[in-house]
């Protein structure tokens, strides 16, 4: 009989950043947070809109999927009101791999399994709220720099009376799973935590929870504006398997791992509603837009190490029909580095989202 392979591996990969994106991160630690108005009245004045076409990282449309293209919409007001912002910073990821056992006449092999979990140390939650507090700042300068009216985050209180809030805090920030990963949350300094509905798979809102959904449109119409609440992914390793595949088409479990801090994903409902019936827009705009493909750096933030190793192979997994690999992993960084990256790809991804709005101005 033949034993399966296992291959574990682990490398440190330099991705090129997008270009148009002059603006990196501070060398040191962000500063440390302030309220939100303070933050909507700032933002960092070197951040410039990239030279990108946007449309090529941006997507969406009505009902979710359906319906007129995202971009089609954003003509239709120039005044835009950021009601929520998240950040979510992966902290650990998962990833397995496996080839089922085969039996055939002169051909039969074990099965073997591969797993790896890698984590992120050296960064404290007071760093990820200052990289927040400035990706929203930067969020908010980008769209002024788009031409849009930004709504004064004064005029955002009586929404958050409204709403379903999701307790959060620095020093207990939301955390949550999904994917494959493990993430923390965080929202401006002074801005509560919500979420928009069950689309953004980080939120903790299930089908039913659609009380805030049916609460923006009512909100939009009163201040005759689109209303945004985006979620950014900052991830720091991009994980690969090859899968699970019967001994007949696979010899070897693969897994690996490869550092790199990216804004991987991004979600925003966006909803400009001139008549509201059962809270719900029965006249106006209400649509998703989603990122489709990530915002990188070729920073380097972390040294990675393998703390943890276990295998089952040769004689007993023979026995047991399958061999197995367990890698735990620990990227170990510290706040400067951490910040620098993050801010690095933030930058990029909020620039970008501003582009997208002033490409399609009214």
């Amino acid at each position: 009989m033949k034993a399966a392979g296992i291959i574990v591996w682990a490398t440190m990969l330099a991705v090129t950043s997008l270009a148009g994106t002059a603006a990196l991160a501070d060398d040191g630690a962000a500063a440390a947070a302030t309220d939100t108005a303070a933050l909507a009245a700032g933002g960092n004045a070197g951040i410039g809109l990239p030279d990108i076409d946007a449309d090529t990282y941006f997507d969406g449309a009505e009902g979710g999927t359906f319906g007129k293209k995202v971009s089609k919409l954003l003509g239709h007001s120039n005044r835009v009101a950021v009601a929520g912002f998240r950040v979510v910073f992966i902290t650990e990821a998962d990833a397995s791999a496996s080839v089922r056992p085969s039996y055939l006449p002169g051909r039969d092999t074990t099965g073997a399994h591969a797993s790896i979990h890698v984590s992120v140390d050296g960064v404290d939650n007071a760093t990820r709220q200052a990289i927040t507090d400035r990706a929203y700042a930067n969020l908010l300068a980008a769209l002024k720099a788009a031409g849009r009216e930004v709504v004064p985050a004064s005029e955002l209180q009586p929404l958050f009376a409204r709403l379903e809030l999701t307790p959060s805090s620095v020093d207990a920030p939301y955390s949550k799973s999904a994917y494959g990963r493990t993430g923390v949350a965080f929202s401006p300094s002074g801005m509560p935590m919500w979420w928009w509905s069950a689309l953004d798979g980080w939120g903790n809102l299930g089908a039913f929870g659609q009380h805030n959904m049916r609460t923006v449109p009512e909100f939009s119409k009163d201040l005759n504006a689109y209303v945004i609440s985006p979620t950014f992914v900052v991830d720091f390793a991009q994980l690969s398997s090859s899968g699970n595949h019967s001994g007949l088409a696979a010899n070897s479990a693969e897994v690996g791992v490869s550092l790199r801090i990216a804004v991987t994903d991004m979600i925003t409902g966006l909803v400009r509603a001139d008549e509201v019936k059962g809270g719900l827009t029965a006249s106006g705009d209400d649509a998703y837009i989603r990122l489709t493909k990530p915002f990188t750096t070729d920073l380097s933030f972390a040294d990675l190490a393998e703390t943890e190793s276990r295998k089952t192979t040769g004689f007993m997994a023979l026995m047991t029909g399958s061999s197995k690999s367990k890698s735990t992993q620990v990227a170990t960084t510290d706040d400067a580095r951490y910040s620098a990256a993050a801010n690095a790809t933030l930058d990029q991804a909020t620039g970008a989202l501003a582009r997208f709005f002033q490409q399609h101005a009214p």
